[in-house]
């Protein structure tokens, strides 16, 4: 198109044409960053938490009874795991509470952690505080997780599970219940839970070789 052609086109549209032309253009362009902008936004990266840190922010998803989603004053988010314990598996008796409880500590709560170490899953393993109050004990002591001594040996978490135990306080109230490592175990060996718990009443010689060897 010559500029001849575009200045007929203009003295021929009417003047109220143009105006709703003239604001069109500026809605798109207000609501539609530039290229550039669009491109500086996709670089921004999360910061990882560096171990031996501490931070705080928000729990605001709660995944189960030792994982949670971690939300920073930058706005960042993060997978916890509750370093030194184990709660019940997804499908075994005490799950749902187990998350339910850990929801009720810390969801919507200002927490601080303290980064132990970083997993083959990428979550970060932590000691969590909230109100003052350390979590990772507090969810063994009522009986809604383990302590995961296969990998951790503190005194507290191992005398909190003697306690739960002792009072038969949650999961303890059944009288013996399956820990999360062996039901993950059994699992991935390709038993169901039902066919598992079925052989292991009858206390087939097959689960008591499994069990010696996980």
């Amino acid at each position: 198109m010559t500029p001849t052609t575009c200045f007929t086109i203009r003295k021929a549209l009417p003047a109220k044409v143009l105006k709703v032309l003239l604001y069109l253009s500026l809605f798109v362009s207000c609501c539609f960053p530039a290229k550039e902008v669009i491109a500086r936004q996709e670089k921004q990266t999360v910061v990882a938490l560096k171990v031996n840190k501490r931070y705080k922010g928000k729990s605001i998803k709660v995944d189960d009874g030792d994982t949670f989603t971690f939300l920073n004053s930058r706005k960042s988010t993060y997978r916890i795991r509750l370093e030194g314990i184990d709660a019940p598996e997804k499908g075994m008796p005490y799950a749902k509470k187990s998350k339910e409880f850990l929801a009720a500590l810390l969801l919507d709560q200002t927490i601080e952690l303290h980064v132990v170490a970083v997993d083959h899953y990428g979550r970060y393993v932590c000691r969590v505080y909230c109100n003052e109050e350390d979590v990772n004990r507090r969810m063994v002591q009522a009986g809604y997780a383990w302590h995961y001594n296969q990998y951790n040996r503190d005194p507290l978490l191992s005398q909190a599970e003697a306690n739960a135990r002792a009072r038969q306080t949650g999961l303890w109230q059944n009288k013996n219940p399956l820990a999360p490592w062996t039901v993950r175990a059994y699992r991935r060996a390709g038993y169901s839970d039902a066919r598992f718990s079925e052989l292991r009443k009858q206390n087939s010689p097959e689960i008591r070789k499994f069990l010696q060897a996980i």
